[in-house]
């Protein structure tokens, strides 16, 4: 579906949805790695929210990029265009280890490190990853483990978000921790996908930055975050079989500071502080579900729903009022969108 239906106008308008979606439910800034990331940022930024944004570098051909690695030079050139923007943080994203060659894992490093952007990349997300690089690199050793392979090639870095960091073991998150990698959890998305789950309560007792995410709409369809942390909880207590595991402070802590660290930006967003950004939410605590409320970040973590967030308030700009976006034409998107879902619903109808 995606070789065949993805074009600027699907990617503009369907990651202007997401970023709709997100502003309401009191989501002020996303990571996010996909194709014509420039589409991606003109839609958060007129939504108003925040966006680390990184341009694929795919080893074949995507919709972006008619030669394999063409992604790169793309994301050169957005990083021009976008970089120094009040909003939009421009990144560079190899997809894998498993469909990018070490060679060109080392190149994307060292644009971000030229540029100075962040680098993002899914690793240890699969239970055969190692494997699927084995086929690629000949002498992979057998007893080799996907973050030791990265760590060996010289890729790691304190720039470097790793999303879902799954297959890992002790060793392999104390080289995580060493270099400063960041680690955004997916739990809904990987709980949903049969996946696995990253072992986040002994990442964040390490003190490791790790922060929370969704993995996207295609991965987990809700992209709430508020809904995220009650999983958070949920999985780590079960796979631990202990009721403490995460207080409600921590699982609040990992979706605003813990989020802005794994980004190296803890020093603008994340808290409420003199001198940072003002990126700030105004929940409703009245709501039958928010009550009684004798422990706000309890409150927050276990019982709110998106609709309880009434202001979003990002960079001093007020995106939310009452539940109204105030930087949208609803009209006008909702008639783009739904010719857009009609187009993709008649093709999925001709898959089997």
């Amino acid at each position: 579906l995606e070789k065949n239906l993805l074009s600027r106008e699907l990617i503009h308008v369907s990651a202007r949805h997401g970023a709709i979606e997100l502003a309401l439910s009191g989501v002020t800034m996303v990571a996010d790695m996909y194709y014509h990331e420039d589409e991606v940022a003109r839609a958060l930024a007129g939504v108003g929210i925040r966006g680390v944004l990184g341009e694929t570098v795919m080893g074949f051909p995507v919709v972006d990029a008619p030669e394999p690695y063409g992604g790169l030079e793309y994301a050169e050139k957005f990083i021009r265009e976008w970089k120094g923007h009040p909003l939009i943080t421009p990144a560079v994203a190899p997809h894998a280890s498993y469909t990018v060659s070490p060679e060109w894992l080392l190149k994307s490093k060292a644009v971000a490190e030229r540029e100075g952007v962040p680098l993002l990349v899914h690793m240890a997300e699969f239970a055969n990853e190692a494997d699927l690089i084995r086929e690629r690199i000949n002498d992979f050793p057998a007893d080799q483990s996907v973050v030791e392979y990265l760590e060996e090639m010289g890729f790691l870095c304190d720039s470097l978000l790793s999303a879902h960091t799954i297959f890992v073991d002790e060793e392999d998150m104390k080289i995580l921790k060493r270099h400063g990698v960041g680690v955004s959890h997916n739990p809904k998305a990987n709980s949903r996908a049969n996946s696995g789950q990253a072992p986040a309560w002994e990442m964040y007792k390490m003190g490791l930055d790790i922060g929370l995410g969704t993995d996207g709409p295609m991965s987990s369809n809700q992209m709430d975050i508020l809904n995220v942390m009650n999983h958070v909880a949920g999985v780590a207590r079960f796979l631990g079989q202990n009721s403490t595991r995460f207080t409600p402070y921590e699982l609040v802590y990992m979706a605003t500071m813990g989020g802005a660290r794994s980004l190296d930006i803890e020093d603008d967003i994340g808290s409420l502080e003199v001198g940072k950004k003002a990126d700030i939410l105004i929940v409703d605590v009245h709501a039958p579900n928010m009550q009684p409320n004798y422990d706000a970040y309890a409150t927050l973590a276990f019982s709110a729903y998106p609709e309880n967030v009434r202001t979003t308030i990002v960079n001093g700009q007020v995106v939310v009022d009452d539940r109204v976006l105030t930087k949208v034409d609803m009209e006008s998107h909702v008639e783009e969108w739904n010719t857009l879902t009609e187009r993709v619903a008649e093709y999925a109808k001709t898959l089997e």
